[in-house]
């Protein structure tokens, strides 16, 4: 994933969304994933970016890289047309704040 417009000299999380539309926080949805086989791979309370599961971090231009697999239980069919959400930073992620979407797409 190559992103770039981002706020500068951040970290946070990137999943995929229950949504298939980006035009509004409320369309992406929330975490999406095979309640089946998995909990939230998204949410991950050891990491200090809580919750996360895959993440990305950005330079002074607000240019970030990240490589990483999605695994939430369902195959490439069944994610796509989803909304992929990149998440930014908030002070204090685990008193109850809420990390801010910052970037949508809908994976093709």
């Amino acid at each position: 994933m190559k992103a770039n417009g981002l706020p500068a000299l951040i970290a946070g999380g990137v999943h995929i969304h229950s949504g298939a539309d980006c035009t509004d926080a409320g369309l992406q949805g929330g975490h999406w994933w095979n309640t089946g086989v998995l909990s939230d791979p998204w949410f991950n309370m050891a990491s200090p970016l809580a919750p996360t599961g895959t993440g990305y971090s950005t330079d002074e231009d607000g240019e970030g890289v990240a490589y990483f697999f999605f695994n939430n239980g369902f195959g490439y069919d069944d994610n796509k047309g989803h909304a992929v959400v990149i998440h930014g930073e908030v002070a204090s992620p685990l008193g109850g704040g809420t990390y801010p979407r910052v970037a949508c797409g809908i994976l093709q």
